[in-house]
């Protein structure tokens, strides 16, 4: 299989379980406009034989000078988005708004632009909690580069910290790729939040090779990225109260995280942990102004083992495309039908409908195994993307006969175990499975198995796409 990425599962201490949020605006900051603008201004492509940039591109930061007003765009996990909920299976869970995020909006719109004040800010909150890069690439030109942002900030370090280096490198290489395809390329800034751990600790290498990797593709493309975790090491160093920077971060010093239980602090800093992420990136903006707006190189392929899909186009399929055809009891997740379980690691009400993951919707399909939907596709890979799967299970992919039946197997994948109750599951896209590099359509068909006998329900967002060039 020429190029199959193995989207490892997370840490658990980095899974924002059952956590989201609306994927769109900022704040109200007052002086802001916080809705994204809608635009029918097609994204041109490169051509596949060079890659420079063209006579008609612009870099946003030689227009932002000039300019009265601002579009800045936000993608992360739950650390950027920031609407934490509330749950009773998890007594000390914050809750707390897009706090960084709404700073760093209020500074452009108050003494932004170096000390330039602008008069109308536009903004696009395009977190989404448990997601990782992978979801975000998928997701990019539809939902974050038709808004034409001026600056995208990037902020999944601590989601993608239990893949391997070149993997958690990869989709933010997709991303900036792209962004160098787009006819004003954004300012981009790459930002390590900070979570609750230190030298010593389980999830400690991890996040730091994540940072790494990030830190290498951003020196690669001439990219800033601002080390909030760094930041934090700063002030702790300053004044460490006689604890270990575990504790201080934590309620026995500064009260930035929560206590879920004794000596375990909850991956989600509170209001004021939030703030933390908000004035690092404000000092580096303050401090080196210049440097933060960005102008990204158009250089060679850094994951190189991975060339195809960092030069790939990647489309977002929804579950209501024609394309697809669902075989089995599959309906619409919406109020009206919702699903409702005494089971307390199943949604429960309209919980799901307060914070969508999936702004085009949901078909689900209760007691799953040996439901099954068809599509067909021109995309040499596919994946899927998906709400929760209680209870983890398999999805098997094959190529479909001219007689309807299946063929070839293209591989096996799990879905995520929710087992944390919170009734919300993950919104995460599988690792890409290569169907056929030819160029030719071809019906591919996926099916539910089940891996536990208690598995209840499965919901199906999107089919990721990667279209090799």
């Amino acid at each position: 299989m020429k190029n199959i990425i193995s989207v490892l599962l997370l840490l658990s201490v980095f899974l924002c379980a059952g956590c989201a949020g609306n994927t769109q605006g900022g704040g109200d900051t007052s002086g802001s406009d916080t809705t994204a603008p809608v635009t029918d201004n097609p994204v041109t492509d490169i051509p596949e034989e060079k890659f420079e940039m063209r006579e008609d591109q612009v870099y946003a930061a030689d227009l932002i000078a000039e300019s009265d007003s601002l579009t800045i765009a936000f993608m992360g996990g739950s650390l950027t988005n920031g609407d934490i909920t509330y749950h009773k299976l998890m007594p000390n869970w914050p809750i707390c708004g897009n706090a960084w995020v709404n700073d760093i909006i209020s500074y452009f719109v108050t003494d932004g632009k170096g000390g330039k004040q602008v008069k109308k800010v536009s903004a696009i909150n395009a977190g989404q909690p448990g997601t990782n890069s992978d979801y975000a690439a998928a997701r990019f030109i539809d939902q974050v580069a038709s808004a034409e942002p001026d600056i995208l900030f990037l902020e999944y370090t601590a989601n993608d910290s239990g893949w391997r280096e070149d993997v958690a490198s990869l989709y933010y290489e997709y991303i900036i790729r792209q962004c160098l395809t787009l006819d004003k390329i954004p300012v981009i800034m790459i930002v390590h939040a900070v979570i609750p751990t230190e030298e010593g600790l389980a999830a400690y290498d991890s996040y730091m090779r994540s940072i790494a990797a990030k830190d290498a593709i951003a020196e690669h493309y001439g990219i800033k990225t601002i080390n909030a975790y760094d930041y934090l090491k700063n002030e702790y160093a300053a004044n460490d109260m006689g604890l270990s920077f575990y504790d201080w971060m934590g309620v026995k010093g500064t009260g930035y995280y929560n206590e879920v239980y004794p000596g375990y602090y909850d991956v989600h800093p509170n209001s004021s942990g939030y703030m933390v992420t908000a004035r690092a990136v404000r000092e580096a903006l303050e401090s080196d102004y210049e440097g933060c707006m960005s102008r990204p190189k158009f250089r060679d392929v850094y994951n190189k083992d991975n060339k195809d899909i960092a030069e790939s186009d990647m489309v977002l399929v929804p579950h209501s495309d024609e394309r697809i055809v669902y075989e089995g009891e599959w309906t619409e997740y919406n109020s009206e039908n919702l699903f409702v379980s005494s089971d307390p690691h199943i949604a429960v009400g309209d919980h799901h409908m307060k914070y969508p993951y999936f702004e085009d919707g949901i078909t689900q399909v209760v007691n799953p195994v040996g439901a099954s939907f068809t599509f067909k596709t021109s995309a040499a890979s596919v994946a899927v993307a998906y709400m929760s799967s209680t209870y983890n299970s398999d999805l098997t992919f094959y190529l479909v006969n001219e007689d309807g039946s299946n063929g070839k197997e293209l591989g096996k994948i799990s879905t995520y175990f929710d087992s944390s109750g919170m009734g919300m599951g993950m919104s995460r896209i599988t690792h890409f499975l290569n169907v056929a590099d030819d160029g030719e359509e071809h019906t591919v068909r996926v099916v539910v198995e089940d891996t536990n006998e208690t598995h209840n329900i499965f919901r199906f967002g999107y089919i990721a796409e990667c279209i090799y060039k």
